[in-house]
């Protein structure tokens, strides 16, 4: 296969896609961490890239089954660094047979946990049995599939013909955010100046989804199959 096929294009630009959030989450790392004084652990690392992971995922289940790319929107291959040694899908010929929105979404999602994989050796060290990896990835798994049932509710309730569902759309935002990213922060405290605090960090992050999930609607089909989905935006800038 060659460099322009569906299958290298698609890997290599979902690539490029999931490098740009690795970037996007280190540019706003003060605001993460410092401001929204998340803590620096595995877990936090996992939930900051995927909620931009669920946000561009949505773009990409609407692509159309094919994109014609033209020659010139092909740019230089970018590495996605970690992973190394990473088997990819791309000796398999069934991923000629896939629509583009089926095929972006698995290679980003690849891309997506092949990262957080090598992350996680890292804090566990080289030394940390593959059974235990394999044990923690697994609930990796199992977090991003509730992650992304809750956020698909949430953008279920934002499109409904119902004013009552569709009013409570932000709110229930707010409520996953919370949950995934914040992890149940000042439940059960008296509310007091920090609890407000909180209130403002998560109506942030509400908006910045809702931005950013605006901008990629807007970016062209032909644009996102070449992994040109623009630059993130800060949190405090939506």
């Amino acid at each position: 296969m060659g460099y322009n096929s569906k299958a290298s294009t698609a890997i290599r630009e979902t690539g490029r896609m999931v490098r740009s959030v690795v970037e996007a989450v280190e540019d706003d790392k003060v605001f993460w961490y410092e401001e929204c004084r998340l803590p620096a652990t595995y877990q936090t690392f996992f939930q900051l890239h995927l909620l931009y992971i669920l946000i561009l995922l949505p773009r990409l289940r609407v692509l159309p089954a094919s994109e014609q790319l033209p020659p010139h929107s092909i740019p230089e291959p970018v590495s996605v660094s970690p992973p190394q040694n990473i088997d990819t899908p791309s000796s398999s010929t069934s991923i000629l047979t896939k629509p583009d929105y089926e095929v972006y979404v698995t290679e980003l999602l690849n891309h997506f946990f092949e990262m957080a994989e090598s992350q996680m050796r890292v804090v566990l060290g080289k030394g940390e049995r593959e059974r235990v990896v394999r044990k923690y990835m697994d609930e990796m798994g199992t977090q991003w599939k509730g992650a992304g049932v809750g956020l698909d509710y949430v953008m279920g309730l934002s499109m409904s013909q119902v004013a009552e569902e569709k009013a409570k759309a932000d709110e229930e935002l707010a409520s996953w955010v919370w949950r995934n990213l914040f992890q149940g922060k000042g439940l059960g405290k008296d509310v007091g100046m920090e609890d407000a605090k909180l209130a403002e960090q998560l109506e942030q992050v509400v908006r910045f989804i809702r931005k950013e999930m605006a901008r990629l609607d807007q970016v062209h089909d032909a644009d996102v199959c070449a992994g040109n989905i623009g630059k993130w935006s800060m949190v405090k800038e939506a």
